[in-house]
């Protein structure tokens, strides 16, 4: 995400960037709680799940390099609807929650690009419902291991069975 905008862009937000590493069963955020970072993923897969009353969940979508952890904040909200959690370790960039709110008022490009994110997210989740609902185990799994080879950009996935 923060390669595709201009250098004039990323030198506005460049300062208030943090190198951070990701590892296995980091929590980004939780469902309701306020978001404190905005993640931009270098490498890994976060992600996205719903959780229940009941301590049940689902995964309802992944983020890796091409988007962002906490697309709440690019439409002025500070909280999150889902636990985002590191499920491939890897490293990114966070920014403050308040940097990210302030910055996409002058960040026209970067504003541009995170709310068109926000609606692939969207889709995102509306097709992994849909799949959930409408497949077998088979084509649930071709879908995501699909989806989590394309956002490490890798052929091997470092993954275990616990999550």
């Amino acid at each position: 995400m923060l390669l595709s905008i201009s250098d004039s862009e990323f030198e506005l937000i460049r300062p208030h960037l943090e190198l951070i590493d990701l590892p296995h069963h980091f929590i980004m955020h939780e469902p309701g709680e306020k978001l404190d970072f905005a993640y931009f993923l270098n490498e890994g897969m976060a992600s996205l799940v719903v959780t229940t009353k009941d301590r049940r969940s689902v995964e309802v979508g992944v983020v890796g390099r091409e988007g962002m952890v906490g697309t709440s904040l690019a439409v002025g909200l500070n909280r999150g609807a889902y636990r985002a959690i590191m499920q491939i370790s890897g490293s990114g960039l966070r920014v403050s929650a308040d940097a990210i709110q302030s910055l996409l008022s002058t960040a026209s490009e970067l504003r541009l690009k995170l709310s068109r994110y926000v609606l692939v997210q969207g889709l995102q989740v509306a097709q992994v419902a849909g799949c959930n609902r409408l497949h077998g185990l088979k084509e649930r799994l071709a879908r995501w291991l699909l989806m989590s080879q394309d956002r490490v950009a890798s052929d091997q996935l470092s993954l275990t069975h616990d999550f």
